[in-house]
């Protein structure tokens, strides 16, 4: 069987509009089929695929199956489950170096597209809440760095300080939860992705209230949390072992 192998292509500037291209690699592998790659680093969270033959080379017109413009730049990885890919993005405030403008205008993405056309088929857009701060490293990554995670069903996202939210495969929202709004001194803002687990949700929330989460996958109840001084400066994505 033939599977697109995923690539972002960064335009011109500081993530100045990011393509979702789809490139002609054939992927041949049981795993990859039946689950697809449903979270940071593929579904086991390795980043690796137990056969993958991608080309050694694309361009703007080689080996390319189609590119699509996003509503913003962003500096997640997309995921992809069935048909579908999902990726996350922002618009509004930080899309330049500068940092100029209105940070009440800063609006998260997530984006759902057809794998074999590219065409968008929804996006779901989630306006920032109150607090949000203005990252001294703010060109590193910008505000959308968390990757999503999928089960199939539903779709989840981490957007920092306006929370974890769930999507059906519609993009009709389900729940939202928050994880804390500190800031941390170092002003980076946060880029953990968030883990799926049996029926929990589990998220970095270092950034936000130095804490780690596990949150209700169906309902967005928090089922426990685990808080402490040494999840400063903490930005990992975790990694559960089974």
């Amino acid at each position: 069987m033939t599977h697109c192998a995923i690539v972002l292509a960064v335009m011109k500037g500081f993530l100045a509009k990011i393509l979702l291209a789809c490139v002609f690699a054939p992927v041949a592998t049981a795993h990859a089929a039946a689950e697809g790659w449903t979270r940071f680093r593929g579904s086991d969270g390795t980043g690796t695929a137990a056969e993958a033959r991608p080309p050694l080379e694309w361009s703007g017109t080689k080996n390319l199956r189609w590119k699509t413009e996003l509503p913003g730049p962003g500096a997640s990885s997309p995921i992809r489950t069935g048909g579908a890919i999902f990726v996350t993005c922002f618009s509004g405030f930080g899309e330049n170096a500068s940092a100029e403008g209105d940070l009440a205008l800063l609006t998260r993405h997530l984006v759902c597209l057809d794998a074999t056309s590219g065409r968008i088929r929804w996006t779901a857009s989630v306006p920032a809440v109150p607090g949000e701060v203005r990252y001294t490293r703010l060109a590193e990554h910008g505000y959308a760095s968390h990757t999503p995670a999928t089960d199939g069903e539903r779709v989840f996202v981490l957007f920092g300080k306006t929370g974890v939210l769930a999507f059906g495969m519609d993009g009709r929202r389900l729940w939202q939860a928050d994880v804390g709004r500190d800031s941390g001194r170092q002003g980076f803002g946060s880029a953990a992705s968030l883990v799926l687990h049996k029926d929990l949700v589990l998220v970095n929330a270092a950034e936000e209230s130095r804490s780690i989460r596990a949150l209700d996958r169906a309902t967005g109840r928090e089922r426990w949390r685990a808080e402490g001084t040494g999840f400063a400066n903490v930005y990992n994505t975790p990694l559960q072992l089974t």
